[in-house]
């Protein structure tokens, strides 16, 4: 009897905030395939179907539907990329078929498999809204700050930020010359400016001659300079110079380091570049996205999809999306439209066959006549899906590419000086291996099956590790590098004598209704002075606390109706290592947020409609069986 005037009382004050509207009905979103076209195997593990399918939205409309996905297992020796075509000076966009060439020209040893097109971009110069990071290169390190950016790792893993900022300083790149084996990686003290004791600091674009006193000074030559929101920029060391360059296609670095000094007098390929700031931070990977349609297996309404507009989300047109399965499979996904009998599809739809298909999180990417999914098959690229122009120029793809010979790695054992590497090599069918070589920090490193040990005399943190594969293929010989990867030994140090670590987190918040939000202010002690980054993280996304009169502080802004915010704090130190420790601090710190009636949004009263009251009564029932999320689901 309880339980039923609880729900009684529920419902009324639902129907009152409507308006005292109420009408019967319910979501008629549906999915159903109706014939297969075409299918096969592309790779081992990487599967493609090209199918007819009938879609209904929530409002009862049925669709005919063209849908072509390609699967690559997690397992599969495959991995993703995010890439797009680059000129000396400018991103050049191009159709899917020249990108995915454009990739296998400057990855020598690698071969695209499968490809859709990647983020929303300017026409006109082809320049993505989002961040973008391409194979390590990060080419526009800040989102658009209404969309988000997608971090794909070399496990199939994903992250997902909305972080509007990149880190704060800029890192150098030491390159084994004509590889991509990475040597050593450093941040710079300054852009513009002299290094301070110790350190390193580069010119780029000044106007100038400009000389250091007490530096030494390398001149480097770029193959690409680029400014996306951040300097980017890779070439090589020239030679010794006496004061910093004039022009943009030329950078100099200035240094008080003798260690460093001594790399740049090798004449080294170099990399120049911001990195990305929150959740997205560290993964080589990241193509802009627009929405999240699809969340934890759960499809979101319309007004949580947000994407461009409400509007935009819930109309019919052709569609590119990329989604992962709870196994850890990559999907990419296209929806053909504006062509004959085809619909195309709105965001929940597209959510509501993603979810067919085996997804529980699903994004979308740049749709309409940019639609674009390709495959290769038979030896050829080919287009899979129906693109409604044939073939717009896009900016950025994910590409899902094969390597000539596939590596796998792991550390165990690891101390502050040491560590054991475990690893297996496997080439493709038809490539034959005659000899390999393990590249650490650039320096070669014997290597006995199935494993190596090392011990460094220099413990320095970040250590890498590269392998060199010479091999034969289509009676060709080749050497390639086919795998890098960072590990940090640091954590591993011993705490320095009488260093204490960050302690004792609280947060305030400071409700901001001129900004529809509020500030979180990250109160702690660290007596030594150790922190070096602090990040705030709530439901899986990481936003950095930058500092200002009040301490580190995070700001949330455009907020709308009422959430709750169960934060936790992820804060990096140094005691005695070179590189910085990572920890989670283990309390979680709850905010419930309000908007003000200003919003236009709060309770949501002049926002509903006939249709809405069985989902507000669904609401209830999900009231009592689970506890509450972050968002609502539509009953379909």
């Amino acid at each position: 009897m309880r339980f039923c005037r609880r729900i009684s009382v529920l419902l009324i004050v639902f129907i009152i905030a409507c308006g005292g509207a109420v009408v019967v009905g319910a979501s008629s979103l549906a999915f159903e395939k109706t014939e297969v076209l075409e299918s096969g195997e592309l790779y081992a593990g990487v599967d493609y179907e090209k199918f007819s399918a009938a879609t209904w939205t929530d409002a009862g409309e049925v669709g005919n539907q063209q849908i072509s996905v390609v699967k690559a297992r997690k397992l599969s020796p495959v991995k993703v990329f995010a890439w797009a075509k680059i000129g000396p000076s400018s991103l050049s966009g191009g159709d899917m078929l020249a990108i995915a060439s454009d990739f296998e020209k400057e990855n020598p040893g690698w071969t695209v498999i499968a490809g859709i097109n990647g983020d929303y971009y300017d026409p006109a110069t082809a320049t993505p809204v989002n961040a973008f990071v391409r194979a390590g290169d990060a080419i526009k390190p800040v989102n658009h700050q209404k969309y988000m950016s997608l971090a794909i790792g070399d496990s199939k893993e994903f992250a997902v930020s909305r972080a509007n900022r990149s880190e704060s300083k800029y890192g150098l790149s030491f390159y084994q010359a004509g590889t991509n084996a990475v040597m050593k990686e450093i941040l710079l003290d300054g852009h513009n400016l002299p290094p301070s004791a110790g350190k390193t600091s580069f010119y780029h674009g000044n106007s100038r001659e400009v000389t250091v006193a007490g530096a030494r000074l390398f001149l480097a030559e770029a193959d690409t300079r680029l400014n996306y929101g951040g300097v980017f920029f890779r070439g090589r060391i020239t030679g010794e110079v006496e004061a910093a360059a004039v022009g943009s296609d030329k950078l100099t670095i200035a240094t008080r380091n003798p260690e460093i000094a001594a790399l740049l007098e090798e004449g080294p390929e170099i990399r120049v570049q911001k990195s990305l700031a929150g959740a997205n931070n560290g993964y080589d990977n990241i193509i802009g996205v627009g929405s999240q349609p699809l969340k934890e297996g759960e499809i979101l309404s319309f007004s949580e999809i947000g994407d461009q507009s409400e509007a935009f989300a819930s109309a019919r047109h052709p569609r590119s999306a990329i989604g992962f399965t709870a196994a850890g499979d990559v999907i990419l996904a296209a929806f053909d439209g504006r062509q004959g009998s085809l619909a195309g599809v709105n965001l929940r739809e597209m959510a509501k066959a993603l979810r067919e298909q085996g997804c529980v999180d699903a994004f979308n990417l740049d749709g309409g006549g940019s639609t674009q999914l390709i495959i290769r098959k038979n030896g050829k690229l080919r287009y899979l899906n129906s693109p409604s122009e044939k073939y717009r120029r896009v900016a950025n793809a994910v590409l899902i590419a094969a390597p000539d010979v596939y590596i796998e790695a792991a550390y165990r054992e690891i101390t502050a000086s040491s560590l054991t590497l475990d690893y297996r090599v496997t080439p493709a069918a038809g490539v034959e291996i005659k000899a390999r070589r393990l590249l650490v920090n650039g320096v070669p490193e014997s290597l006995s099956a199935p494993s190596v040990s090392l011990d460094f005399s220099e413990p320095r943190g970040i250590h890498y590790f590269s392998f060199e594969i010479e091999y034969l293929k289509d009676g060709k010989k080749y050497t390639r590098v086919m795998y890098n990867h960072r590990v940090n030994i640091a954590n591993f140090d011993a705490p320095a004598p009488g260093k204490t670590k960050p302690h004792s987190f609280t947060i305030e918040f400071a409700p901001r209704p001129e900004h529809n939000g509020f500030d979180a202010v990250i109160n702690f002690s660290d007596p030594d002075d150790t922190i070096v980054k602090l990040y705030l993280v709530n439901d899986g996304e990481k936003q950095v606390a930058l500092k200002d009169s009040r301490g580190y502080v995070c700001k949330y802004y455009n907020l709308s109706g009422r959430r709750i915010f169960a934060f936790t704090v992820e804060y990096h130190y140094v005691l005695s290592s070179p590189a910085p420790v990572r920890e989670e601090y283990p309390e979680v710190f709850v905010y419930e947020y309000v908007a003000s009636p200003a919003d236009g949004e709060g309770d949501e009263k002049s926002g509903c409609s006939l249709a809405g009251i069985p989902a507000a009564f669904g609401l209830i029932v999900y009231y009592f069986v689970r506890k509450r999320r972050n968002y609502v689901k539509i009953p379909e």
